[in-house]
């Protein structure tokens, strides 16, 4: 059993500061907390909640009161955060997904993407080491996320003054839960939702009294006093210090008894209390307690928009009222559909990040519609408020899957951008990226390779070859060679990233390693099996050593070098690394997943070769079976899989099943794959199945994928 304990820019107090609760598997806290800590001080002066025991189980009675009033979890993602049993992923994630508490996973390794996916479903990370030119930095990410989720000292201050009045409630610690009982059933009446409630949370009573209560006794107009038995106790904060300054005050004392209380022996320790209301029956709970408050009420900007956002947004931080994600949204809500700009940004960050909400990518375009026709109505199109909306909108549509609107709006930004800025504007270069990252989401690779050859170069120009954003192009204007068939020159771009990086962050740094596997990739392309072997073997051992052997970034360089080995005609070593790789992938990812199936059919390519075609033939059988069920009979994975079996069975000179295969070839209608048309068309050309029809058929269908390529 463990508390919590905080960490603060500078060692001072978390009283009014925002509140972050770390959590993290237990390997992985003297790694990464530091950092975390200092990256996120960076930005933001605030509070980090954590327990020094990664393990143990919160032992305060009111622990779920303490992680509620949390405005963010942040949680680093590892393999093993998502493939062991942990309780920040068991308990401390749950807990937080199911109250609807801003959750901030920070990707700390590549290539677990699909776990991710298993356990945090649609929510959005953000990748420490960030590579995609069409985003943000993780620097960047970081200080918009924390600007979305934490509100500013001005905020606040605005906050505050919009409160009708403010009401003290005094209690014991051990009390909070009824205290925050209270505070619901006040704020339940619209009414009086606006009447903030003075509570302390993180102060030492000494400290407390010492410098505050005073000054809120006097900014109070009324001191409640929450009754339970433990006021009875001794040595007691309230009774001795926060009772006689409101009774010396002249303030209208309210005690509200919450759980039934001896008020004989109440009025014998509190002198001159008043009498108790006993609010836990409700019929005096709407009559003589409502009747004290109202008096306190003011209700004349009870349709106000902006006095609606601010009080919305006290409820979801818990400022200076008790912590109600669901109320504030809803009155966050109602000045956005009353066209307050500033609450419909609110809710686009809330319904796309999934903050304080369930993530809604539809409801998230909506006010992304919304604000553009808002600023560009107001202020013009060209103006700067409005171009950034109209590139938040078509982000909008690519979180939808409507690629085509996307690409109209990204190139309708740049092009007003151009006009607006010039070609080198870091926004100008930031639609640009955007264009070209549209059309390679619909699979025209030209187009998106022509748009980020010239936004690498508008980069370096501006920016230097060296700068982070310099190298994420150079590293995809690399692969957009590869992409298209041009492996050299794969190769002399890849080879210049991976120096740059080598110099810039370091050889063991994961964007250094991902050049070096993209280069072992490539020089195998060429025929290069000596470097390709050198690199893949470096990649794969750096990647052990920091990674662990059953990483799937490690998988992915013991698997590239595998396949090294096979083409050395080494068979013995590549197929013990291949069966290695295919059980850890059927263990991480299951027997079905998509990238386990392309290992069992590397594995079936390494049996062939070594000469066992039966086994192959075997395993290349459950390939097909497997991708017929997860992708169907007609996906271009599950025809490649056939021509894999017809390949044996060829090889194998089993006839019946030749003969089966080519007549389904020929009865489906099959055109997809030409590797797998060809072969059918020479059983059927030059075997002992010779059949001229069918095969003049099959050359048409090769004839008309020649034609139409796409």
């Amino acid at each position: 059993m463990t508390k919590l304990v905080y960490k603060t820019k500078n060692n001072v107090s978390p009283k009014d500061k925002p509140k972050v609760f770390f959590s993290c598997h237990p390997d992985d806290f003297d790694r990464y907390f530091e950092q975390i800590c200092e990256d996120i001080f960076k930005t933001y002066d605030c509070a980090i909640f954590y327990t020094e025991d990664m393990t143990a189980q919160l032992d305060d009675e009111n622990r779920d009161l303490d992680l509620y009033s949390m405005n963010l979890f942040v949680i680093p993602v590892t393999f093993r955060l998502l493939t062991e049993a942990n309780r920040a992923m068991d308990e401390d994630y749950v807990f937080a997904d199911k109250k609807h508490i801003p959750v901030l996973p920070l990707m700390m390794e590549s290539s677990i993407n699909e776990l991710f996916s298993r356990r945090f479903g649609e929510r959005q990370y953000i990748y420490v080491y960030e590579n995609d030119p069409s985003k943000l930095s993780y620097s960047e990410q970081l200080e918009k996320y924390l600007n979305t989720v934490f509100l500013n000292k001005e905020t606040v201050e605005r906050i505050r003054k919009a409160f009708d009045a403010y009401i003290f409630l005094s209690y014991r610690k051990k009390d909070r839960r009824y205290a925050n009982e209270l505070m619901r059933m006040i704020h339940s009446y619209p009414m009086l939702e606006k009447l903030a409630i003075w509570y302390d949370e993180f102060l030492t009573p000494g400290e407390s009294f010492m410098e505050n209560i005073q000054k809120i006794l006097s900014d109070s107009q009324l001191f409640t006093l929450l009754v339970t038995p433990n006021l009875l106790e001794k040595p007691n904060f309230v009774m001795e210090h926060e009772y006689p300054a409101a009774r010396d005050s002249g303030k209208p004392i309210l005690p509200a008894q919450m759980v039934d209380t001896d008020f004989e022996q109440l009025k014998a320790e509190y002198t001159d209390i008043p009498d108790v209301i006993e609010v836990q029956d409700k019929v005096v709970f709407n009559t003589q307690f409502l009747d004290a408050l109202r008096r306190y009420a003011v209700t004349e900007s009870l349709d106000d928009p902006e006095h609606n956002y601010l009080i919305g947004l006290a409820y979801l931080d818990g400022i200076d009222v008790e912590v109600d994600k669901e109320h504030g949204v809803q009155m966050i809500t109602a000045a956005a559909e009353a066209d307050l700009p500033e609450a419909m940004e609110k809710l686009w960050d809330f319904y796309t990040n999934g903050i304080h909400v369930e993530y809604d990518y539809y409801e998230a375009l909506r006010w992304a519609k919304r604000l553009y026709n808002h600023h560009k109505n107001i202020l013009g199109k060209k103006h700067h408020y409005s171009l950034a909306w109209l590139n938040t909108l078509a982000f909008a549509y690519s979180n939808i899957g409507d690629y085509k609107t996307a690409i109209k709006l990204n190139e309708l930004c740049y092009n007003l951008r151009l006009e607006v800025s010039g070609e080198k504007h870091p926004d100008t270069l930031t639609s640009l990226n955007n264009t070209a990252h549209a059309y390679s989401n619909i699979g025209d690779w030209r187009k998106a390779f022509e748009l980020t050859e010239l936004c690498y170069k508008l980069h370096c120009e501006v920016f230097g070859e060296k700068h982070h954003e310099s190298l994420r192009l150079l590293n995809n204007f690399a692969s957009a060679y590869g992409a298209l068939g041009n492996y050299q020159k794969m190769i002399e771009l890849g080879e210049l990233c991976y120096k740059i990086r080598c110099e810039v962050i370091g050889e063991k740094h994961p964007d250094t390693l991902i050049s070096l596997s993209n280069l072992a990739y490539a020089y195998g392309k060429v025929g290069d099996l000596g470097k390709r072997f050198e690199l893949a073997e470096l990649c794969y051992n750096y990647r052990c050593n920091i990674l662990g052997n059953n990483h799937p970034d490690t998988l992915i360089s013991l698997n590239i070098l595998a396949d090294t080995y096979r083409k050395a005609g080494e068979y013995q070593t590549a197929l013990k690394m291949t069966e290695f790789c295919y059980r850890s992938r059927c263990k991480i990812f299951g027997d079905k997943h998509p990238i386990t199936l392309n290992t069992l059919h590397s594995l079936a390519y390494v049996y062939n070769d070594y000469g066992d075609s039966q086994k192959a033939l075997e395993l290349d059988e459950l390939c097909y079976k497997m991708r017929c069920k997860v992708f169907g009979e007609n996906h271009l994975y599950t025809i490649r899989s056939m021509d894999d079996v017809l390949y044996h069975h060829k090889k194998l000179n089993h006839q019946q099943q030749i003969a089966d295969i080519c007549e389904y070839v020929y009865q489906h209608k099959i055109i997809q794959y030409v590797p797998l048309l060809k072969r059918v068309y020479n059983i059927y050309s030059n075997s002992s199945f010779m059949n001229t029809e069918k095969a003049e058929e099959i050359k048409q269908r090769l004839n008309t994928i020649k034609t139409n390529p796409d």
